[in-house]
């Protein structure tokens, strides 16, 4: 794994919910902009190198306005991000849930996805999702 991605270190606040009614496989992912900022860091640390590399995020916990009784919001315990140049496919995109713990396994396409997602969340141009099958991450 890539040193660099080792030393990256979080600042801000990040957001990773589900809502009972939906699937495993469909998140919702919102930050402020000092996150923003740190996790576009980490995903060019990940792009720059050609070896697998993964990080955890750490998470906030939900605001008010998201955390309403009426949508039943399940938030995440832990968001980790993996990136595999070498073993997945370019536009591999998939998430894996287990009890409220999130992996989003990418690939290189995928990866650039992401960073523009999260490049959009920081200038709020969001309500869209990243998708690959059932495999959804809502970006706001």
């Amino acid at each position: 794994m890539n040193e660099a991605v080792k030393r990256w270190r979080h600042a801000g606040r990040v957001w990773l919910w589900r809502y009972k009614r939906e699937k495993p496989q469909e998140w919702h992912l919102s930050a402020d902009r000092e996150a923003c900022a740190a996790l576009l860091e980490l995903i060019d640390l990940l792009a720059s190198s050609e070896f697998s590399g993964s990080a955890t995020v750490p998470l906030s916990q939900l605001p008010i306005p998201v955390a309403t009784p009426e949508f039943d919001p399940r938030p995440a315990k832990s968001l980790e991000i993996h990136y595999a140049p070498m073993k997945l496919p370019d536009a591999h995109w998939a998430i894996i849930a287990e009890a409220g713990n999130v992996r989003l396994d990418v690939g290189r396409d995928a990866l650039k996805s992401l960073r523009e997602a999260v490049s959009n969340i920081a200038v709020g141009q969001g309500d869209y999702a990243l998708r690959a099958g059932e495999h959804r991450l809502w970006i706001w």
